[in-house]
């Protein structure tokens, strides 16, 4: 008996799935009714079924929005935070369409109405002067696959070509959707609640039509700081042709639907990457200092190359304690700062003392907040005042790393060095320098 039953089952489940997989493959196409409103509903023939109604509105306009996260203002200039764009790094800028949606209570039921998009022309203009527009990635522009044509989707470069000097960037991209489903390569089933009138039927929301990339071309944060935008034009002559700005949708093709741009991508900010170094010194006079003299060591920083920024500077140092006191520190000429001192001060600590006297000692400044502190030639940072004690030939003041062994069982709060760049946390050290001190023994 359980054999039999058991095979009954799998008749019915067969003949079940065999009725069902007949009924899918039923795609009647909707018959299409103009409703008072001018709006079209898409009316299933049974055995169709649609539980939502598809209802589209011919007067529905799309927003066309450029946007990237290295721009410092939003389409209405309002200020946000942007990445900075340092030396040949590269800058992306997403361009995204949405359709301004309306809603319709059809049958007792709140919904959102369709639009019908098929392709999208973008203008895009830039200061090539500063940012070179790069081919378009792997992925080319159609970034959702079930709705862009990758194909048909493309970049063209209008002015200036490959290797011209122009200061004006322009080009224009353009997006298609993808062939109704019975037209592919292979044909699909079609499928005309979704893919209809030539086009995608779009309900609500954004979707990425392109991803443009840009290299920053050099530093133009130099001598002033400087910024540029990324902007959506909305119409380019070159060569005699004219290119537009638009977007191909509603159920007439041809029809230019678009409502509004919103270009986001405005005040890209330049900045300095950590590559250009900053020496770091130990600066003594160099006349001879006799007993009872306070010989002043800057400590100095100097950029190697280009102009850096600085965000603070640690200098761990060292002296020989017979020759040397210590007697504090002078912040007379030096570059503005939030803060300059010999910070956790305590037992146990690199700094056992307000002034230390033991032959260790650290000091730290950090630039005033809120401002960009570039050092473009020299600067000096503070003086650290020794009073001779003893007569030597020389003594040294040293720089010394947070691993030194002088420095075994102390406590160290920061490696000696610059951190600098628009790059928070990056150590921009070049060479480091140690003084020397004349004493009275000097020849």
């Amino acid at each position: 008996m359980h054999r039999i039953i058991s095979s009954f089952c799998a008749m019915a489940l067969a003949a079940f799935a065999a009725v069902t997989t007949a009924a899918a493959q039923v795609v009647v196409p909707p018959s299409i009714v103009t409703q008072p409103d001018g709006t079209l509903r898409l009316v299933p023939v049974p055995p169709a079924t649609v539980y939502t109604p598809y209802v589209i509105d011919p007067s529905i306009k799309y927003r066309l929005v450029m946007e990237s996260g290295w721009s410092n203002a939003d389409w209405q200039g309002k200020t946000r935070n942007g990445q900075v764009a340092l030396k040949d790094r590269e800058i992306t800028v997403d361009l995204m369409v949405m359709p301004l949606t309306r809603t319709a209570v059809i049958d007792g039921k709140t919904v959102t109405l369709f639009s019908v998009f098929r392709s999208a022309d973008v203008c895009i203009g830039w200061d090539n002067t500063k940012l070179e527009l790069l081919p378009l990635g792997p992925q080319g522009t159609a970034f959702d696959a079930s709705v862009f044509n990758g194909s048909k989707s493309r970049l063209d470069r209008i002015s200036p070509a490959e290797g011209e000097g122009s200061a004006q960037g322009v080009a224009v991209l353009h997006a298609e959707v993808l062939p109704p489903p019975q037209e592919r390569t292979p044909a699909l089933r079609p499928d005309y609640y979704r893919w209809n009138m030539g086009g995608f039927l779009w309900q609500g929301g954004y979707r990425l039509i392109g991803k443009l990339r840009f290299r920053v071309r050099d530093d133009f944060y130099y001598p002033v700081q400087s910024r540029t935008d990324i902007r959506i034009l909305p119409t380019v002559s070159h060569g005699g042709v004219e290119y537009a700005t638009k977007i191909d949708g509603s159920p007439t093709k041809g029809t230019n639907v678009l409502g509004e741009t919103r270009s986001s991508v405005n005040g890209i900010l330049f900045g300095v990457g950590p590559e250009y170094r900053v020496t770091h010194s130990l600066v003594a006079p160099a006349v001879k200092a006799k007993v009872g003299d306070i010989v002043p060591v800057k400590v100095l920083v100097s950029s190697e190359t280009k102009p850096q920024r600085l965000h603070s500077v640690a200098t761990n140092f060292a002296w020989d304690s017979s020759k040397l006191e210590f007697m504090g520190i002078s912040t007379t000429g030096s570059l503005s700062f939030q803060q300059s001192n010999l910070p956790f001060v305590g037992a146990g600590n690199i700094n056992e003392a307000t002034v230390p006297k033991d032959g260790t000692a650290a000091h730290n400044w950090l630039c005033r907040l809120g401002t960009r502190t570039v050092v473009t030639g020299g600067g000096l940072v503070a003086t650290l005042n020794f009073k001779v004690v003893s007569e030597f030939d020389t003594a040294a003041v040293e720089i010394l790393g947070k691993d030194d062994p002088r420095l075994v069982g102390v406590f160290v709060l920061d490696e000696s060095g610059i951190l600098g760049s628009d790059i928070p946390g990056v150590f921009v050290t070049g060479t480091k320098v140690n003084a020397v001190v004349k004493g009275p023994l000097s020849p």
